[in-house]
């Protein structure tokens, strides 16, 4: 997945070169005293003021940068106070200065016993905050530094200390697990194109459509001279690539078409149509609609037969905006959110957009709405309740908040869409990478709502993957479960469902203990990472209990890569870093309830991955009706909705939109991707 508008290679290089053995500089005041309140609601902070000296920072942290600026906090703790309270300690940075925020920053905490935290999920402009759950005693270094700036950036920091009541980490009892766990086979499904950031879709007919990373920005260049570097070579063209399997075992490849729905043209390859990010959402009416990214825009394709073919609507559905999800739901009213760099939704609001928003299309994504920014901390897929009308969305704060996002009216409203956040849990250790993407949200055809998340081990809960579900859509949650079964790294979770309460999690699993808050960076050469799923049929509770029990099992026969996971970006590629498996892979749920998971692998060496499909052959599947839980009362349905009237135009002359397309590419920009620590 890509990321935001920064300087070319060239130019971070040359501006690392002069500031080398720069100082780093201190701020003012250069150091404070903090005393952790011990009242719930209580908070305490400090302020200070800094500049940050022009440079690049690849590394996505600031305590060796030459650019940083330091500030330096003693805590104190008084005796007890955890034991009443929980504290949640934040330190963020805002650009500020006559270059109007124009630098992109990084902030970075350093606790007492070495550790770091790094934040650097915003853009150009945007604050920065770092966070920790329950600090303890002693001293801490704040440093902010420049992912890219030409010029010194003067900034605010501020560190707060913030005490709650002190509420239940995990549930204290789960469900029994399942007696068996499901069997899977795994196999490529093609050997001549690239495999990164696999999605998977069903289709209401029951064909699985997928879609796959071109390879460009995932490309190894130590593995080049493999002859299997051949599946990026051979046939690139410049998109992600998208296949339709009819069985759920074979796949069968899928170029794309011209433009309209269906109408076969010669556009395979056309520069600006897409080479990252692959994406699906799929209407009431069972069209597939697909996007993708490029350097500096998201590409809207339109299905009108079930993913076997596509017209392409919009070249710039978003400009100059990064890792876009989308949801469907009435027929031709899609929705899709991005992190805006300065772009937005065309062609109502195509510039000037930063930070997270979402934009509607009712015309089958070839115009789109203003972009409505209501849900600033927004991450991840959107899910609709059809029934209900209702949209979902994770909401997730750098302070280690996470809550769902529901979108109450989003049937009658164009943009600035009504939102209420439902808060899920708290006390989170995320990194902003994991803050980023982590997460992952499903919903069953009864609107009941599913939520996994990695936890760090920074926040207050142990380093693992955990899980909390709603049966009242959203208005509560049960307690977290930790999910995986022991300390071993473990990066990426992913949830799927089947009939209600039957859930899927899947993540990678390493083979040994890593220390650090990303251990797919972290972990060196030598871990091995397999795909672990673990299920649950009390996905929503059981008589005894409403925190679900899972049974965990190792679905890939073998692991899928042995290394590191690279997180910092199309960078990866400049500092010779393993980013070949992207950010992410997904599982779903097939309309028999067979689990089938698409990831990226990378066993048979070559500068790009292979698209890897694993799926069930044997063992308890998705479909059972669940235990009885406990009873709830899911909200009303909203009353019907309006006519959304006549189709909106379509948009400008193709040969403007190409144009404008050839033009940023000859740019030469590059971006890193969303997801950043």
């Amino acid at each position: 997945m890509n990321r935001r508008l920064s300087l070319t290679g060239t130019v971070l290089v040359v501006l690392g070169l002069l500031l080398a053995g720069a100082p780093v500089m201190a701020s003012d005041p250069a150091s404070s005293e903090l005393t952790a309140p011990g009242e719930p609601g209580a908070e305490v902070s400090s302020t200070w003021t800094g500049t940050i000296a022009p440079g690049a920072e690849q590394s996505g942290g600031c305590a060796e940068s030459p650019t940083a600026d330091k500030h330096t906090l003693t805590l104190t703790v008084p005796q007890g106070t955890y034991d009443a309270v929980s504290v949640q300690m934040t330190a963020t940075v805002t650009p500020t200065g006559p270059t109007g925020g124009g630098t992109d920053v990084i902030v970075t905490l350093v606790r007492p016993d070495g550790t770091v935290i790094n934040a650097d999920g915003g853009f150009v402009g945007a604050a920065e905050t770092a966070a920790t759950s329950n600090p303890t005693a002693g001293t801490y270094e704040v440093y902010a530094c420049a992912f890219a700036g030409l010029v010194p950036q003067t900034y605010e920091g501020v560190v707060t200390l913030t005490a709650s009541t002190k509420t239940p980490l995990v549930a204290n009892s789960t469900c029994p697990g399942p007696t068996d766990v499901p069997k899977f086979e795994m196999a490529y499904i093609d050997e001549s194109r690239a495999g990164g950031e696999p999605i998977l879709a069903v289709h209401p007919d029951g064909q699985l459509i997928w879609g796959s990373h071109a390879g460009t920005t995932h490309f190894y260049a130590p593995e080049a001279p493999s002859p299997t570097t051949a599946a990026f070579v051979e046939n690139y063209q410049g998109q992600t690539y998208n296949y339709v399997s009819e069985d759920g075992r074979d796949f069968t490849f899928v170029p794309r078409q011209g433009p309209g729905e269906g109408d076969v043209a010669p556009l395979a390859g056309l520069p600006a149509t897409g080479f990252s990010d692959p994406e699906f959402a799929i209407d009431a009416a069972g069209n597939v609609y697909s996007s993708e990214i490029n350097l500096a825009n998201v590409a809207m394709y339109k299905s009108t037969d079930g993913g076997r073919s596509y017209g392409l609507q919009n070249v710039f559905a978003f400009t100059s905006s990064d890792r876009q999800w989308m949801e469907a739901d009435r027929e031709n009213e899609v929705y899709m959110t991005a992190n805006g760099f300065g772009g937005g939704s065309f062609p109502a609001a195509p510039i000037g957009n930063l930070g997270h928003f979402m934009a509607k299309s009712t015309d089958g994504g070839v115009t789109w709405g203003s972009a409505s920014k209501t849900n600033p901390d927004g991450v991840g897929d959107l899910r609709i309740d059809r029934e209900r009308g209702f949209l979902y969305e994770l909401s997730v704060t750098s302070a280690g908040d996470i809550g769902v996002a529901r979108f109450p009216n989003i049937r009658e409203e164009e943009t600035d869409f009504t939102v209420e956040i439902l808060p899920v849990t708290s006390g989170v250790g995320l990194s902003g990478v994991q803050r980023l993407i982590d997460p992952t949200l499903d919903i069953d055809d009864e609107g009941n709502l599913y939520v996994t998340w990695s936890d760090n081990g920074s926040g207050l809960r142990p380093a693992g993957i955990y899980y909390a579900a709603s049966s009242d859509g959203g208005e509560s949650f049960s307690l977290p479960v930790r999910v995986d079964p022991d300390d071993n790294a473990d990066v990426w979770p992913w949830i799927a469902v089947g009939a209600p309460g039957q859930v899927v999690v899947t993540w990678l699993q390493g083979d040994q203990v890593v220390e650090g808050i990303l251990p797919g960076e972290e972990g060196g050469d030598d871990v091995k990472w397999s795909v672990a799923a673990a299920t649950t049929s009390t996905g929503l509770g059981c008589g005894s209990s409403d925190a679900a029990g899972f049974r965990v099992t190792t679905a890939s026969a073998e692991p899928i890569h042995t290394g590191t996971i690279c997180q910092h970006g199309t960078v990866c590629q400049t500092d010779a870093t393993d980013r070949r498996l992207g950010d992410y892979f997904s599982v779903a749920a097939a309309n028999d309830g067979d689990i089938h998971i698409a990831v990226s692998d990378t066993r048979q060496g070559g500068a790009v991955s292979l698209p890897l499909h694993i799926f069930q052959v044997g063992g308890p599947d998705l479909s059972a009706a669940p235990p009885a839980a406990p009873s709830v009362t899911p909200p009303a349905p909203p009353a019907p909705a309006p006519d959304p009237g006549p189709s909106l135009p379509t948009t400008g002359d193709g040969a403007v939109m190409l144009g404008l397309g050839l033009l940023l590419v000859a740019l030469g920009l590059t971006r890193r991707p969303r997801r950043q620590a």
